[in-house]
This record gives C-alpha cells, structure tokens and sequence, in this order.
C-alpha cells in the first residue's frame, strides 16, 4: 500500500517469475508502495534469494520476504530482506503430510553418485534445441519438465523446458521447504521421478548402479530436514540377494520405505516365494514396501492410448497385491507392510467385494484357503496402505476401503500435483468427510506408518 492515486509498473528486470515457471509477473504498485514477493523453490532456483537465505541449511522458515519500496515513477529506491523463522517451534506439529510427493533428479546426480565403474555411461543432461534432456543408456531422452509441470494451465502445460526453468523444489531441500510452506504442506514422503521409468532398463547391473546412487543422494536430500522430508528408497528385486543387501543399506541410511517395480519381469509375479527373504528383510526392518503407478518392470501406460492406460493404471498394482495375498505372503510375513502408491483408493472397494465373492464362490472347488479362515479383503485391509490425490469416490467409500489406510498426496511437482492449490484441493473434497476420518487421511496415518513425530 501506498500514498497517493495511480499505480506504476515495476520495470522489466525488476520482475519477478512466477512460483509455477510461468513468466515473468509485472507487479502493479501504488506509487510510494511496497512490493512483497514471498520467496518460492522458483526464486531460490533463480538466485533472487540472498546467500544467506539461500544457505540456511536445516533452518525451518516460513517464508523470505523481500521488499522494495517504489518512487512516484515506479523506480525502485529501497530493497530490505526479511528473514522470517518458521513459527512452528522446535517441535513440528503435523496437519498436512503428503505421503507420495516426488523428487526431480538434479542434473549432476548420477555423475556424481554412480559407481566408478559405471561413470561413463551415467545418466545425464544434453541440450538440444535450447532445452535439457536426461540421457540414460537404453531409455529415450527424457525432459524433466513434463515431470514437473504442476501448477501450469492446461491449455498450455510445457513439456520441455531447461533445467534453469524447473522448480528447483525438485532437488533443492531448502527451496522445497518454501513450496511446501506456499502449499500448506507440513511433511512429505518423495519417491523418485526419472528413476521410476529407470526401471525398465533391461542392463540389471547398470540398473542397480542407477538405483544406489539415487537411493545415496535422496537420503543426502532428505537428511536436510528430517522432520519434514521422508526418503523412498529405490530397489530393482530382480535379483533378491542384492535387493536383500541394498534395503539393508539404506535402512542404515534411514529411509522411511522402499519402492520395488510395482510390475516384476514376466515370470517372477509377486506370487513366487523367491522373494521371500526381500519380504523377511522388509519386516524385519520395519520398513513399508511402496508399489508405485508407472515405476515397474513391464510398460504399463502406453502413449498411443494414453486416456485408456491413464484410467486403468491401478489394475497393474492390484494383481501384484493380489497375487501376494493369495501366494500367503502376508500369512508367512505378518508383520510385511505394502504401500499402493498414487494409483488412487476408490477402485480398492470394487475389487475387494470382487475378490470375496470369487473366493467365497470357487475356495473348495479350487482348493484354496486363506489362513484363518479370512476373506482376501480383511488380508488387504491388514496390510496394505494406499495413497491417492483427488479422487471424490475413493473418500465416499472411505468405509469400505478402511479410513486407517488411506493416506492423502500432492504429487508435487508432477503434472497431476495439487501444488500450489492443495489447500483449496483438500477443502473441497473433504467437505462431507468426518473431522475425525480427515485428519487420519491427511496426517495421522502417514506420521504412525512414516515415522513422523
């Protein structure tokens, strides 16, 4: 605010860019005003935020404010940092807790983190035609842009971009921290972004390369700000006895949980007791098994049906749960936690109904007995958490599905993400959920299976 009528425009190179890298914002000012621009992962990513606010390392912030104060002729004649703490205290208190947001691997990552045998071959960004593409041996190049989009009109989403106008929330710890704060998100649980489609590589061993320096640099991330971020570690389970020892590994590291291909090779289905010491291990070590949408071992969504793929992608992670739950996983394991991740919840309903009648119908003629006389859905309901984004059935059928499993996500900074708009998201889904059942959905259930304390 300011004295005196009119409004002038700040110039040019005093703009600011927009938090969702959509261009530049040409900020209107009374004359004599002040112009607050409240610091995002854009600015930071951009150096518009001061050394020592960007060097802040651990330190829990609200927000960096900056100021400017504007003369008659919109000229800037003052600049003031405020450096604003988190009001949140020494101890986080947990409303909002994202339980499947997601990382966007930073340039130099697998240079700096992959084995030095592999280094020549590491994954890493060209530019072509004034954008930046990861390369990664037996992959197509891959722009990270179209993994981070959120925020973006969809009439006109980029899928291409450099590296310079990616949110850096995606790699930058503290920059990730504003993002959250921008979207009132108190904690998050990140799964990869480029390393889910890593997946299908078919080298094993440059596989697993990729897959332990991804899982040495997120916990590097993650170790920022432990009381706000959860790593997911990443693990091919091709070959068990190494996904035995890396789950191990990273266990010490102090990952929340561990992602496996959510779709195994043809011929190793999750049904086959060759995994049984991987399920040992993940009990053992208390750490929760996510199976993630498009992060598998198969192609599950195919660009030349992409509205048909997209609808139907849950059903790939419901006949590996349902494969486990019938092979007497859980009855072997009972402690084994398995995370369904952003395939939505409101399907988990249908499919259960489905599968008690079948087993109740076809047990005695096929032979086939759950432990203690249980239904396949009460064996789910015991063990598998599920997230989802949106999704107004899955929170109708909140009863059905089980309110104690159910974890809300933004996804940032996907395409599909809420950010920055996951307060208005969440308002208008949960409007007719009980108080009770929101705050187990949007916190309890993911700090009690995460460890957030």
């Amino acid at each position: 605010t300011g004295p005196g009528p009119g409004q002038a425009l700040l110039p040019t190179q005093e703009r600011g860019q927009s938090p969702c890298g959509g261009g530049a914002i040409a900020h209107a000012l009374p004359p004599g005003g002040k112009l607050r621009i409240v610091g995002s992962g854009e600015l930071a990513g951009r150096g518009m935020l001061p050394d020592h606010v960007r060097n802040a390392g651990r330190a829990q912030l609200r927000a960096a404010v900056f100021e400017r104060e504007v003369d008659n002729d919109g000229n800037t004649v003052g600049k003031i940092w405020e450096w604003k703490e988190s009001e949140r205290g020494p101890a986080m208190e947990y409303r909002i807790i994202s339980a499947d947001s997601h990382v966007i691997e930073p340039p130099d990552l697998w240079l700096n983190y992959i084995d030095s045998r592999f280094r020549d071959r590491a994954p890493h960004v060209e530019r072509k035609d004034g954008n930046d593409f990861f390369i990664v041996e037996g992959l197509d190049p891959a722009s990270m842009m179209a993994l981070a989009n959120a925020g973006q009109d969809p009439k006109s989403v980029r899928t291409a971009s450099r590296y310079d106008e990616i949110l850096s929330g995606g790699w930058d710890p503290d920059a990730r921290l504003l993002d959250m704060d921008l979207d009132g998100v108190d904690a998050e649980v990140v799964y990869p972004s480029l390393g889910m489609g890593m997946q299908k590589l078919e080298d094993l061993d440059f596989l697993q390369a990729c897959n332990r320096a991804y899982n040495d640099w997120v916990t590097d991330f993650a170790a920022a700000h432990p009381d706000r971020l959860k790593a997911i570690a990443l693990i091919v389970a091709d070959e068990v006895e190494w996904a035995v020892m890396e789950l191990r590994r990273v266990a010490a590291k102090g990952v929340a949980g561990a992602m496996i291909p959510a779709t195994p090779m043809p011929g190793q289905g999750y049904f086959s007791d060759r995994y049984d010491p991987f399920w040992a291990a993940a009990q053992e070590l208390e750490l929760p098994v996510s199976l993630h949408i498009v992060a598998g071992r198969q192609r599950e969504f195919d660009p030349d049906r992409a509205f048909a793929s997209y609808a139907t992608l849950p059903r790939f992670i419901a006949e590996s749960i349902t494969d486990m739950i019938f092979a007497g996983v859980f009855e072997r394991f009972p402690e084994l936690t398995i995370v369904s991740a952003e395939a939505d919840v409101a399907w988990i309903a249908n499919v259960l109904e489905r599968l008690d009648h079948f087993y109740q119908r076809y047990r005695y003629s096929r032979n086939v007995h759950l432990a203690g006389d249980a239904l396949p859905s009460e064996v789910f309901k015991d063990h598998v958490y599920a997230t989802f984004i949106r999704d107004r059935a899955g929170l109708k059928l909140l009863p059905e599905i089980g309110v104690d499993r159910v974890m809300w996500s933004s996804d940032y900074p996907h395409g599909d993400s809420t950010w920055p708009n996951s307060q208005r998201s969440i308002a208008e889904r949960f409007e007719d959920v009980p108080k009770e059942h929101a705050r187990k959905v949007l916190c309890d259930n993911a700090a009690g299976l995460y460890g957030f304390s």
